[in-house]
């Protein structure tokens, strides 16, 4: 990217055959959405079961969401702070920073609360 000065993944998409282009574009975007969907699977039941579930046995959000009491609202919820925290990155000032700091501190909290649950 650096050698062919491109700015967007377009553009160093740019030198492919059109129907290879359209590929690597689409199967990038694919692949971003999975992960992200995992990632939020993995947020929202961790979430949920050691925030909510230890809150006692009522509805959500006083009690463990499951499919059909709460689920998709504590899925929406979590998307939605997903999408916030992983907003692209060109914002100037502020809240470029606000948001790098945001996902620096999540990413690791995952990290470290995976291998500390792995250890244990």
């Amino acid at each position: 990217a650096v050698r062919t000065d491109a700015g967007t993944f377009s553009e160093l998409c740019d030198s492919l055959p059109r129907w290879m282009r359209f590929f690597a574009e689409v199967g990038t975007a694919a692949w971003f959405l999975c992960c992200l969907s995992m990632y939020i699977e993995l947020i929202s039941s961790a979430i949920n079961s050691q925030v909510f579930a230890s809150m006692g046995s009522g509805p959500w959000p006083w009690g463990e969401a499951v499919p059909g009491a709460g689920k998709t609202p504590l899925y929406f919820l979590v998307g939605g702070m997903v999408f916030l925290v992983t907003s692209p990155t060109s914002f100037a000032g502020p809240i470029a920073v606000f948001l790098n700091w945001v996902n620096l501190v999540a990413t690791w909290t995952v990290i470290v609360t995976a291998v500390a649950k792995g250890i244990v």
